[in-house]
């Protein structure tokens, strides 16, 4: 797991001082290494071997360069160094992940004659893409993003994997291409000051959006690889460069609405699992796995341990806890379970109010943008003790939630609006008293919930976007309400123009998972994966998210998914007999929380100052409404509203970065 950053200018603008910078300043994703390569006009390559580049004295010939820093995973030698080359030096390659069957494809390589020097998957990587090209990318089971230079050709190809797990943005004007694993890279390398997105700002602030649903960031002009996408930069021409992307994934078009062998759905879906886990726990480092006590991390390490994989080196697996001193969301009871049933090695910690003075700035520097919600701070947390406890590689159970309906509440009510409507209604009345009875939810409230459903999803078709009196109501005295006005009809998330139209559904519930996993839920909380995770300098897996166990899931039909008031029907089957009962039939889970108002709260003279960086006026906020009523919301649940949250965050993001309207 590493940095990379790369740039590429027909200005013959390179900054040797801005490189280094933009290449250290991510130390904390690779701390065990770094390297340099610049190239010429012709794309000759030089290296350099200082830190600082201060080794490097001419810099008025060079069109572009490669930066890399590494946390050493993989064959901890000098061999697996980059920049790397495939010895002709013709293919240059920075890479940031892990291919986790990469044994399985060196071996398929050397059977057709490559050679090769380290026992790194990068440097099988960069053979597998000399002999298969982009088709390469369809070979690979794992988690990256890259860059490789074709010097012969004079092309970069740049891919990140399917889910987007490794994040990879770039700038691109037609006369420079820049691109790194975070933004605060690439806005050091870029002149000037960093501008807002306001539409995907917008979204983050009135709408409660991560901001990841499309290619755009909160940055203007600074953008993203999607997942499942790659890139390809002619620097063929001398005046500037062309760049053509190439979608190569997407979940599967084929969904199932039929019966299927359900003893047969289990028993794969128990099989795939194990073997997605089996493959993460390739390491040539100390390996563990964060334990919340819910389905997927127990899962997780009661597969561990049928597996029998105790990580690197002698010992115990280790499981990583982080309990809370609020009664209502502390699962340590439920970690414990596990922990008595498995031979692991626990470890504690507490989710405790963090001191927002202290950290939360830093924290949105780390994340590059505005939080959208506290409980991050919990990733946050469970990292930090991996760390601390000298853990490198870590398994975590994200990307489930999406693929088997685990949000709770909101999944069965799309199954029971879409049995209402298609005229299902023996299938309905069976379901709305199995929801009913589990949840202890009267008829009555399922009902009108129900109702609800199918009123917005009919008026969403026929109003216009800019009809939306609920989000004026929730923004007003916060937001300016000009800016409100000028955003709230090219809003993406209330647009929904990231989403294929002509994509076809077989259910209201495959069609809420193919979007929470490829536009909306995901894509923010793996960006928060990744950031809190290398802030220690630890690589997090997550074996939920192994490409052959997601189509699989994506292709079950609904009744597989929820079923009978209960979520991730299929999995709690596979998981019977190797999680405990307890957990396996759990309805209450709770993820990471950590409650916005009270932190805020706690803080008041913070929240005072944070306010008090704008001036009389704002493009974005009401000013005078922030500093009539912030104190006052964050003083009880009743005047809380989420938006106060998004907001702090919002003006500490802009002041931290001096990024501008």
């Amino acid at each position: 797991m590493c940095g990379i950053v790369g740039y590429l200018s027909v200005r013959k603008d390179f900054k040797t001082v801005d490189f280094a910078a933009a290449n250290n300043m991510v130390k904390y994703r690779g701390p065990d290494d770094y390297g340099y390569i610049t190239l010429d006009s012709a794309l000759e390559v030089s290296e350099w071997k200082d830190e600082d580049l201060k080794d490097m004295r001419r810099n008025d010939q060079v069109m572009g360069a490669f930066g890399f820093r590494r946390l050493s995973i993989l064959d901890l030698s000098a061999y697996g160094h980059q920049p790397m080359h495939e010895g002709g030096q013709r293919y240059w390659i920075v890479y940031n992940g892990e291919v986790y069957n990469y044994i399985e494809i060196r071996r398929e390589l050397e059977e057709l004659g490559h050679s090769f020097v380290s026992a790194t998957d990068t440097e099988v990587v960069l053979k597998s893409y000399i002999e298969w090209g982009c088709d390469c990318l369809h070979r690979f089971n794992g988690m990256w993003s890259f860059c490789i230079l074709d010097r012969n050709e004079r092309k970069l190809f740049c891919a990140r994997d399917r889910l987007g797990i490794k994040p990879f943005y770039y700038y691109f004007d037609g006369e420079r291409f820049i691109f790194g694993s975070e933004v605060k890279q690439i806005i050091t390398l870029l002149p000037g000051d960093a501008r807002i997105n306001t539409s995907v700002y917008f979204d983050f602030l009135a709408l409660g959006s991560y901001g990841n649903e499309s290619r755009e960031t909160f940055f203007r002009d600074i953008y993203k690889l999607l997942p499942g996408e790659f890139l390809e930069v002619d620097l063929s021409r001398k005046n500037g460069f062309s760049v053509k992307h190439t979608p190569w994934w997407d979940l599967p078009m084929f969904v199932s609405n039929g019966a299927v062998d359900e003893r047969k759905v289990y028993g794969d879906i128990r099989v795939l699992l194990e073997d997605s886990i089996r493959i993460r726990l390739r390491s040539d480092v100390e390996l563990g796995t964060c334990l919340s006590g819910g389905l997927d991390s127990s899962g997780i390490v009661r597969m561990v341990d049928r597996i029998g994989a105790g990580g690197h080196g002698a010992g115990r697996h280790k499981v990583f806890v982080i309990g809370s001193t609020d009664p209502r969301v502390d699962e340590t009871k439920y970690a414990k379970l596990v922990i008595g049933k498995s031979r692991v090695e626990p470890f504690f910690g507490s989710l405790v109010p963090v001191d927002i003075e202290r950290e939360l700035e830093d924290f949105i520097w780390h994340q590059d943008e505005p939080l959208l919600r506290a409980s991050i701070f919990g990733g946050w947390s469970v990292y930090r003790l991996a760390r601390k406890c000298g853990t490198t590689v870590v398994l975590d159970g994200q990307g489930s939630d999406e693929l088997l309906g685990g949000y709770y509440k909101g999944p069965h009510i799309d199954l029971l609006g879409e049995l209402a409507i298609s005229g299902r209604f023996g299938e309905f009345l069976t379901q709305l008293g199995e929801n009913s009875a589990l949840y202890g939810t009267g008829w009555t409230s399922l009902l009108r919930r129900v109702a609800l459903k199918i009123g917005k999803r009919a008026a969403r078709s026929v109003l216009p976007v800019d009809f939306r009196p609920a989000v004026l109501r929730s923004v007003g005295g916060w937001l300016n309400m000009d800016f409100v006005r000028e955003n709230i009809s090219s809003s993406p998330l209330l647009n929904r123009g990231f989403f294929p139209r002509s994509r076809k559904f077989s259910s209201w519930v495959k069609k809420e998972s193919y979007e929470l996993t490829r536009f909306t839920n995901l894509p923010g909380i793996l960006r928060q994966v990744d950031r809190n995770s290398m802030a220690f300098s630890v690589e997090a897996r997550v074996p939920f998210l192994d490409h052959r166990l997601v189509e699989y899931i994506f292709e079950l039909p609904a009744n597989m998914i929820l079923r009978n008031g209960y979520t991730k029907y299929a999995y709690r089957q596979a998981m019977k007999g190797i999680i405990p009962e307890r957990i396996r039939l759990r309805t209450d889970k709770r993820g990471f929380e950590m409650p916005d108002r009270q932190l805020l709260n706690g803080a008041k003279r913070f929240v005072g100052d944070v306010v008090e960086r704008l001036s009389g006026k704002s493009s974005i906020f009401d000013v005078h409404g922030l500093r009539k009523n912030i104190l006052t919301a964050i003083s009880s649940e009743d005047s809380y509203r989420p938006i106060v949250w998004r907001i702090l965050n919002g003006i500490i993001w802009q002041d931290r970065f001096k990024v501008g309207v």
